[in-house]
């Protein structure tokens, strides 16, 4: 039974690392189509507590790479929503409600918003209140 369970447990970390791999390279294409351009990444946090997190790092264009709280409303609201998308693209959902998900976007970066989610709608229907 010990056997199994390590065997499990090995299962389970090494399909976690692929996943987070997969959807950490598609937050980069995801932050990049939304801004176009810039760096983000997502990494493995663990704290004092030895808890486990993720922390999200974003360098839209022209600026120095920081965390998330020190983005403005439309840079966090742009790099929420790659890493959104970046989810679904690996793993879809049947639907997704975005509720004034476009709020704090401007004309070009809501155009960017929307062709994203006219690629991802072939799996994923979206409502979008606006």
């Amino acid at each position: 039974m010990d056997g199994l369970v390590k065997e499990l447990d090995l299962k389970i970390s090494q399909k976690f690392s692929d996943t987070f791999r997969v959807i950490s390279n598609q937050f980069q294409n995801y932050f990049s189509l939304l801004f176009g351009g810039g760096k983000a990444s997502l990494n493995l946090a663990e704290d004092e507590t030895g808890e486990l997190g993720i922390e999200i790092n974003a360098q839209p264009p022209g600026k120095k790479i920081q965390s998330l709280t020190l983005l403005s409303g439309g840079e966090r609201t742009l790099t929420s929503l790659a890493l959104i998308f970046a989810i679904l693209s690996v793993n879809p959902s049947p639907f997704c409600v975005l509720d004034e998900a476009d709020a704090a976007l401007d004309e070009s970066n809501t155009l960017r918003f929307v062709k994203i989610l006219k690629n991802l709608e072939q799996k994923t229907q979206f409502i979008v209140i606006t």
